[in-house]
């Protein structure tokens, strides 16, 4: 019998279920086999969230090394698997952690109905999240739309036990299939076209643990306020790594847990958002394409090509949003604050559809997570679950003024307002500083923004 493990943003092994029911199964004669499915149609070339990923499975190929060979396949779910199967013999069995929104989701779906045709044993787990998108809902037995109650009743439910695996080398031997070579060599050839980036050095275990240790001795204790302040390393910067699961989201909760932070609450209190947003995101799969609110479909959004180009390569005259904006470029990240005000100023401010944000996100974050991500632009445009109400409008200098106060971060990412006093530097252009102009009159927008709303919830 061959144990076959899959991996996919799962790349560690410890607190790894689908890896730790595969030993536990595994007989002295049985092997175990681990995977990595190369599928294009999740490809996303170009892109900083591709980069980092792949960068990330070829750190784990090297940490594979000791334990057993890891080995691709390439193509469709149908394509690969099959040619793997008809290789490989019946004699398998899988194990994988199973995800539960999205693209995902078909794919498991796809792949349990070929296992099955296949009659090919498998076990699927839960990973990524604290609880599963069934584990919480309304006593009637229907989703949450909002956070609160949602929270409520997620903060009460026991989360799974940390257990640090400890896994023996097994061979350095490879499987020599066919299959296997093909997708070597794909997967050879997609590394080979990495570019060098800003955040190389961050990539895998060793550095995830260091930022893990770093945020829980220094940043935790003041999470619930320094977390809202960018010119400080205020949050916890985990997201890249839980994302592409080389750090397991039960490790960080109970390693947070485990101290008496004063921020320990907040912290906890945003790892259940990441739950929240995984649950919407498994009942409304046209998320990323309609308003989860169906009246606010019909709004008429701005065409304005110029105005997405000056907010993507931040050049709006408003600083705290191209500092922002210039991060993102430049580091494959954006401190959560900023996130919501650059949403906020492109949807109400620009009247900007909110799913050219979301695009324009999905391709330079690096901890890019498309039910967090849209869950964030569809509350910051008013048309998601527990979203801003569309007349709450961030004023970008004001926030600027508050999150920012000193400009020390807008210092940092735009070197021609380094020498200007704190009180001009969130509206230079108010004191004939020189800097680019406005690209959009805040008061009159709002009322703009507000106006577009109101239309449709006039309409009966």
């Amino acid at each position: 019998m061959k144990h076959i493990v899959l991996f996919r943003n799962d790349l560690r092994f410890d607190q790894q279920p689908a890896l730790a029911a595969a030993i536990a199964a595994k007989q002295p004669q049985d092997e175990l086999l681990f995977l990595f499915h190369l599928n294009p149609e999740q490809f996303a070339v170009g892109t900083a969230r591709h980069d980092y990923f792949f960068k990330t499975v070829e750190w784990f190929k090297q940490e594979c090394r000791k334990i057993a060979p890891l080995h691709f396949i390439v193509g469709t779910v149908e394509e690969a698997f099959q040619e793997l199967i008809t290789e490989i013999g019946n004699d398998i069995s899988f194990y994988f952690n199973r995800q539960m929104s999205g693209f995902g989701l078909k794919r498991d779906e796809l792949l349990i109905a070929l296992l099955e045709k296949n009659t090919i044993p498998y076990q699927q787990f839960l990973d990524g999240h604290l609880h599963s998108v069934y584990d919480v809902m309304k006593p009637d037995g229907s989703p949450y739309k909002v956070f609160t109650p949602y929270f409520r009743q997620w903060v009460t439910l026991e989360k799974p036990g940390y257990h640090r695996l400890k896994v023996q080398f097994i061979t350095a031997e490879k499987a020599q299939l066919t299959c296997f070579k093909k997708g070597e060599k794909v997967f050879n050839e997609l590394v080979t076209d990495l570019k060098p980036s800003y955040w190389d050095d961050t990539i895998g275990l060793e550095a995830a643990r260091k930022q893990m240790v770093t945020f829980l001795k220094n940043g935790l204790e003041n999470y619930d306020t320094a977390r809202d302040i960018p010119s400080i390393e205020g949050t916890s910067r985990l997201s890249p790594y839980l994302k592409v699961g080389v750090l397991s989201i039960v490790e960080v909760f109970h390693a947070a847990q485990s101290t008496e932070a004063r921020g320990q609450a907040t912290y906890i209190k945003e790892l259940a958002w990441r739950d929240f947003y995984q649950m919407i995101a498994c009942y409304h799969p046209d998320e990323k394409n309609n308003e989860i609110m169906p009246k606010y479909r019909a709004i008429e959004w701005e065409k304005n090509p110029t105005g997405f180009k000056a907010w993507s390569v931040g050049e709006t005259g408003f600083p705290i949003v191209d500092a922002a904006m210039k991060q993102l470029n430049c580091t494959g990240w954006m401190h959560n604050r900023l996130r919501m005000i650059v949403a906020s100023f492109l949807v109400k401010d620009l009247g900007i559809d909110w799913r050219e944000g979301e695009r324009y996100f999905s391709e330079r974050l690096i901890d890019y997570d498309a039910a967090s991500n849209i869950g964030g632009w569809q509350w910051a445009a008013s048309t998601g679950v527990d979203a801003v109400p569309y007349f709450r409008i961030f004023n970008p200098t004001v926030q600027s003024e508050r999150f920012d106060a000193q400009g020390d971060f807008i210092r940092e990412w735009i070197p021609e307002l380094v020498d200007v006093a704190s009180k001009h530097i969130h509206e230079p252009h108010k004191y004939n500083i020189s800097y680019i102009i406005p690209i959009v009159d805040h008061a009159k927008a709002r009322l703009a923004a507000i106006e577009r709303f109101k239309k449709l919830d006039e309409i009966k």
